[in-house]
């Protein structure tokens, strides 16, 4: 029986406790524009997706497949900002405003940025902070975190009943205290906060929108690429009733999905206790107006549950007609966007297959970039962006780090701290804090708001 009908369990903390609550939720969201207008509009009919937004967004996760190499923050810059891949929304990043995060060995990756206004153009994306987080990279741990699918307990005492995939949730936790300092520290704290990511990127960027939606921040509306599903009705519902909302101009869901052609990663987990986030805004191919929004499983991909394809069969998990070279994973030109900081290179890429081979291809050459630098002393290497200086073997070694530690979070080398291509700081201006050390463990005793205890 549904909640509070005849012969219903008693909503005594159980699940239709977390039912109602996120009804409740819901209908307070729906009855603000009701207040003004006699009644409650359909949310299908009112939303209005935007290229532009989805096509700004694109390239910021896109650029999180570098890694943490020493060109990222200035490849940010640059794309979003003389190359143009941002003018559309009317935002840029201007430099100096990037910071990298790289935790579990390099395994997870992402980055913070400021967005800022473009002179005498109006804004689709309020300005303010963005994190983007990397989706899978073949060959590390994120394979078997992909398939933790247990659902567990989102330990946040705002989300009732909500759970979320496991594996996902471990690598949240181990993320969000190095997102917070870096959000700290490009001081976004009453700054409008958004969040993207392709792939295990999109879906670990949605437990990082509740989660510091609860802290306090000013979390708006996101896209995301390609992402599986995170977790069931009760967070699906308790994320979409905090953060979208209602206005004259019509339903702002919390999470827009974009989606390509048959690719299989937004039907996983297969199982019904996981529920996806709506809308979904389907494309069939490269053609920017050739999509379709869905608002139910019975289109998009979940329409074509028996015709998807798994990454080794086609490329429609990584190409999409909004991110450069029209490709998520594959750059036109790998060394001087990642390494350099010269931007995106603007020729189309070969698209390939959407497998593990195409992306092992870019973490093989973020390793080789590593194990070939000649610039730091006694066999150390350089760092992503900087690390307090040490000692060792009577050498005082600065911005670099060691062998056995390529995980390092903050720097490059210290003759370029300040350089055009990565944004950087010197470490003595930075705040103090070995947070990159941390482990699931001490995300989890950082404090609720992350999800931590799950």
């Amino acid at each position: 029986p549904a909640c509070g009908g005849p012969g219903a369990p008693r909503a005594d903390g159980g699940a239709c406790l977390a039912e109602q609550d996120q009804s409740a939720l819901l209908q307070r969201t729906r009855s603000k524009l009701a207040a003004h207008t006699g009644g409650a509009r359909d949310a299908s009919s009112q939303f209005s997706y935007s290229y532009n937004v989805a096509q700004t967004f694109a390239a910021i996760a896109k650029l999180t497949y570098c890694g943490p190499m020493r060109g990222v923050a200035g490849s940010m810059a640059v794309t979003c900002g003389d190359k143009g891949y941002c003018d559309g929304s009317g935002v840029r990043i201007p430099r100096g405003a990037v910071r990298l995060i790289s935790m579990a060995k390099g395994t997870l990756f992402a980055t913070v940025s400021r967005l800022e206004r473009r002179k005498d153009e109006p804004a689709l994306i309020e300005p303010g902070c963005v994190v983007a987080i990397r989706g899978t990279m073949p060959g590390t741990e994120n394979e078997h975190w992909n398939q933790q699918k247990e659902l567990v307990p989102f330990a946040n005492a705002t989300c009732w009943g909500c759970k979320v995939h496991k594996g996902f949730l471990h690598n949240w936790q181990l993320l969000a205290p190095a997102v917070k300092h870096a959000l700290d520290a490009l001081k976004c704290r009453n700054e409008s906060l958004y969040f993207t990511g392709h792939s295990m990127g999109g879906a670990v960027s949605l437990l990082g929108m509740y989660s510091f939606k609860m802290l306090g921040y000013d979390v708006r509306p996101s896209y995301v690429f390609a992402n599986p599903k995170v977790g069931n009705a009760a967070f699906v519902a308790a994320l979409d009733a905090r953060i979208g909302s209602w206005s004259w101009d019509g339903w702002t869901p919390a999470v827009v999905r974009v989606t390509n052609g048959r690719d299989g990663v937004p039907a996983f987990p297969r199982s019904d206790d996981y529920v996806s986030f709506y809308p979904e805004v389907h494309y069939k191919g490269l053609q920017p107006r050739n999509y379709s929004v869905c608002w139910a499983k019975t289109c998009g991909i979940e329409g074509q549950r028996g015709n998807l394809c798994g990454m080794r069969e086609c490329n429609d998990h990584l190409v999409f007609p909004m991110p450069p070279n029209e490709n998520f994973g594959r750059f036109a030109a790998f060394w001087s966007t990642c390494f350099w900081g010269a931007g995106v290179g603007a020729d189309p890429v070969e698209p390939g297959l959407s497998a593990d081979s195409d992306l092992k291809d870019v973490w093989d050459k973020h390793r080789s970039q590593r194990t070939r630098s000649p610039t730091c002393h006694g066999g150390f290497l350089p760092a992503s962006d900087c690390v307090p200086a040490f000692v060792y073997g009577g050498e005082r070694i600065i911005g670099c780090t060691t062998k056995d530690r390529p995980e390092g979070a903050w720097c490059s080398l210290h003759a370029h701290y300040n350089g055009h291509w990565n944004g950087c700081t010197p470490c003595e201006e930075k705040a103090d804090g070995d947070w990159w050390n941390w482990n699931a463990a001490d995300a989890a005793d950082w404090g609720a708001g992350y999800g931590g205890g799950g």
